[in-house]
């Protein structure tokens, strides 16, 4: 997903600011605090995040998919439109002849 964005944009930028102006949400945290998470024990934690995570990444793939494009703020703060292409490519086919 993200690879896909950023060889529209030339440099890569997070999901969460993704997600954010795309689907008006951000994630619940990030990696790090998942990290300490586990040093914690907090399992359940670990579990609601990741959860939580994939249904964003969700959210925007449909989106991109539905839409050809997805979008976020510039370094200037300004919204872009990131054009995507998310739809699945399809399998090679190899004939023996």
């Amino acid at each position: 997903l993200l690879d896909h964005i950023q060889k529209s944009l030339g440099y890569r930028i997070k999901l969460d600011d993704v997600a954010a102006a795309t689907i008006g949400h951000r994630k619940s945290s990030h990696g790090l605090q998942a990290v300490a998470w586990w040093k914690e024990g907090k399992i359940n934690e670990i579990r609601e995040y990741c959860l939580q995570d994939v249904k964003v990444t969700r959210e925007v793939y449909e989106f991109g998919l539905k839409n050809g494009y997805v979008l976020s703020d510039n370094r200037a703060g300004e919204r872009q439109l990131i054009p995507v292409n998310f739809s699945p490519v399809p399998a090679k086919t190899t004939v023996n002849l």
